[in-house]
């Protein structure tokens, strides 16, 4: 059994490098807060509706921190729209789905 083992150690945690960009702190809030739910209320929060929209945003910004380290400067997108948008103390959730539509409700200009 032991030779179909996978070459890696478990033991090594897969976490982002930290990053003073304001939603990364609201992402890791929001990640902290879901872990300490049941398993019936994540099952309960991943199916409303608007949960799609979080995870896009929480999708956009792992992206993004790719390319922040690749380039070793900070992506423009994201980041900065949550900056312009939120202020501290809101709602994780309402931030993050603002943020959202911000970044695909077509304006009217």
């Amino acid at each position: 059994m032991a030779q179909f083992e996978l070459a890696f150690d478990v033991r090594v945690a897969s976490v982002a490098p930290p990053s003073d960009r304001r939603i990364d702190i609201t992402i890791e809030r929001l990640r902290l807060s879901f872990e300490d739910l049941s398993e019936s209320e994540r099952a309960a929060l991943i199916c409303k509706p608007w949960w799609g929209f979080v995870d896009t945003v929480l999708a956009l910004r792992a992206m993004e921190r790719g390319e922040e380290e690749a380039l070793g400067r900070p992506a423009r997108g994201v980041a900065d729209a949550y900056d312009r948008l939120v202020e501290p103390g809101e709602h994780i959730l309402e931030a993050l789905i603002r943020v959202h539509h911000d970044l695909f409700t077509p304006s009217e200009s």
